[in-house]
């Protein structure tokens, strides 16, 4: 740098150098070359390490300063500093951080037991608390993390279905149940095959995931610990559930209607019995205005708008609407393989019998050559 092109700076603005540290004043910021790829950035009096964007006093502070980054090996390249959020990349540490800053506030906070989404770290921590809060039920002893799975969980010991549709009116007991039946009178709702099943009231999930999460309303239900029965082997996941299962295998029916003296094994098959006696149809169609008992019952009507057939059969690869139409139409296979085996058995008897009839014709034609 030749000496004309040097400016005198203010003692606020520059500290003592090294007498072979060359210094460039531009504008109000002063930039002093230090190590490899580095420059010390002074502005009105404070010295600012370009690696992290920290300001310091002093340039000897500074130089304090820059042995933590060497310590830790940091040099600047390249691309050395990454965003863990959106993968981009930076040279320097000061750039690095203004993007991170972006990212958190714009950053939302979920709970992981509930999904609540809140917009800072502050309100998740207080949120989680109540999830520390066990709930127990005064009826049954079911213990529950939230205030709302103990008030959805005590409408099981109730009639009472707070929650009616909008729509068509139909109540219901649960919160998340309204849910589900609200999208039925989506124009565009296909309803999803839904292969898992309740044992204590036999709502039917699409996903395992769902129907853990609807087994906590029923009490003390995880999937942490599994029962099996001893007749079958099947596994349940509460001992709850497995009450209600062994009585398939015993016959008990606890649940008796009080209108016709039919017992069931659950107190929610028979509230869905119970429909059959007051004509309550709480399931409706959105496409043909027809009303059901069951959700499971609409769910296959539905398919026959949609033509959803999820259930196919091995033998002539035909598919149905519903397990009970499938295996209706494997009996056909059966009666029909019955009756090929039958005929089957009918032509083997008949040649059989030809085959003697023939035999005996021949001995008698012998005979008759033979002379007296």
């Amino acid at each position: 740098m030749l000496a004309q092109d040097r400016q005198e700076c203010s003692p606020s603005e520059m500290f003592k150098q090294e007498e072979d540290t060359e210094h460039l004043l531009i504008g109000n910021r002063l930039h002093v070359p230090t190590v490899e790829n580095t420059e010390i950035i002074i502005t009105d009096g404070i010295v600012q390490c370009d690696l992290c964007g920290d300001g310091f006093v002093s340039e000897h502070a500074l130089a304090l300063h820059l042995k933590v980054h060497e310590q830790d090996e940091v040099q600047v390249q390249d691309d050395q500093f990454v965003c863990e959020h959106c993968g981009c990349s930076f040279a320097k540490m000061s750039t690095f951080k203004e993007h991170q800053a972006e990212h958190e506030a714009n950053e939302s906070y979920v709970c992981e037991t509930c999904d609540y989404v809140m917009d800072d770290k502050e309100s998740l921590i207080a949120h989680q608390k109540q999830h520390n809060i066990e709930y127990e039920c005064e009826i049954c002893g079911a213990s529950f993390d939230s205030s709302t799975g103990y008030e959805e969980h005590q409408a099981a010991h109730s009639d009472e279905k707070p929650f009616q549709c909008e729509i068509c009116h139909a109540p219901f007991r649960y919160r998340q149940g309204l849910r589900l039946h609200a999208k039925l009178h989506q124009p565009d709702y296909v309803p999803p095959q839904r292969k898992h099943h309740c044992e204590l009231c036999n709502k039917r999930f699409s996903r395992k995931q769902v129907l853990l999460v609807h087994m906590k309303t029923h009490g003390n239900v995880g999937p942490q610990n599994e029962y099996i029965c001893p007749v079958c082997g099947k596994a349940v996941s509460s001992k709850t559930y497995l009450t209600v299962h062994l009585r398939k295998h015993t016959g008990e029916k606890p649940h008796v209607c009080d209108l016709c003296g039919k017992g069931f094994i659950s107190q929610n098959y028979l509230s869905v019995h119970r429909r059959t006696h007051t004509g309550e149809r709480p399931h409706k169609c959105t496409h043909c205005e027809k009303r059901f008992t069951q959700r499971t019952t609409l769910v296959v009507h539905l398919r026959g708008h949609t033509g959803d057939r999820p259930y196919p059969c091995t033998c002539c690869h035909k598919s149905f609407a519903s397990k009970t139409m499938l295996n209706s139409h494997l009996k056909t296979h059966a009666k029909q393989s019955a009756r090929q085996q039958q005929e089957q058995q009918q032509q083997q008897q008949l040649k059989q019998e030809q085959e003697v009839q023939h035999q005996e014709q021949s001995l008698d034609t012998i005979t008759i050559l033979l002379p007296s």
